[in-house]
């Protein structure tokens, strides 16, 4: 073996490592034609309810003077290809986010994913929690079924 195969074959699973590490962190145009989508949490939540593909990434972006917390059931985690701020904590994946600052999450499978901001997160109560949806789809467009809300209101 001479040293470029050696040097290649030491380079191909670095790389690949380096890639898997990044996770939530590629950029808005990456290979994989995955995207980027922000839920701008201030003093409105939007979007409320957000389309996304498969291995696309979800920001939650705090941009309130106070941290926020998101939080999703526990039972989401085997659906979650990457997560970046997100920890299990009892019975849920949840991410405190500073101000000015996000936490991520890519979604491996389609379906609906619930989850609950709160706005406070200092304070655990209804009165400060409201809850959103990110749903999952093959291309990231979703076509309600007749009848059904899609819509930016909160709840």
């Amino acid at each position: 073996m001479n040293v470029l195969t050696k040097t290649h074959g030491l380079l191909i699973p670095l790389i690949g490592m380096t890639l898997f590490i990044a996770g939530c962190a590629s950029s808005p145009n990456s290979s994989q034609g995955s995207r980027i989508h922000t839920v701008n949490v201030g003093p409105k939540i939007e979007p409320l309810q957000i389309n996304a593909g498969r291995g696309d990434e979800v920001r939650w972006m705090n941009s309130r003077s106070q941290p926020i917390a998101v939080i999703f059931p526990t039972s989401d985690d085997a659906r979650i290809s990457c997560r970046s701020g997100f920890k299990k904590i009892d019975s849920a994946l949840t991410a405190v986010v500073a101000p000015h600052a996000f936490a991520s999450m890519c979604f491996s499978e389609a379906g609906k994913y619930d989850y609950r901001i709160r706005l406070d997160e200092n304070v655990p109560s209804a009165e400060t929690d409201r809850i959103a949806s990110v749903w999952i789809v093959g291309g990231g467009e979703r076509n309600p079924k007749p009848g059904e809300a899609f819509e930016n209101v909160t709840p």
